[in-house]
């Protein structure tokens, strides 16, 4: 069962917080299966400390569920990620 976090976030609150706390990168994997010889992947990411969870999840539900939310115990922390090109400029 799914639980669904109220979307009730202001857009203009939401952009000064991914201003501050999340970025875009493109990460590169050298893969012999690829006919450049390379793997490209865009992210779109943020990253908090994991008392923050319910706050990414709140983000997840603002982007209409896409994307991803990993929690690391290890070291304390919670990531949001968005992994494809085509869900993150919808």
């Amino acid at each position: 069962m799914t639980n669904k976090i109220d979307n009730k976030l202001d857009p203009n609150w939401v952009t000064g917080f991914v201003d501050g706390e999340g970025c875009f990168y493109i990460h590169l994997d050298r893969r012999k299966s690829s006919k450049s010889g390379w793997h490209i992947q865009t992210c779109f990411q943020i990253k908090l400390h994991i008392k923050d969870k319910d706050l990414l999840l709140q983000k997840k539900s603002f982007f209409n569920e896409v994307g991803t939310v990993v929690t690391n115990y290890d070291y304390n922390f919670v990531v949001y990620k968005i992994y494809s090109l085509n869900e993150i400029t919808r």
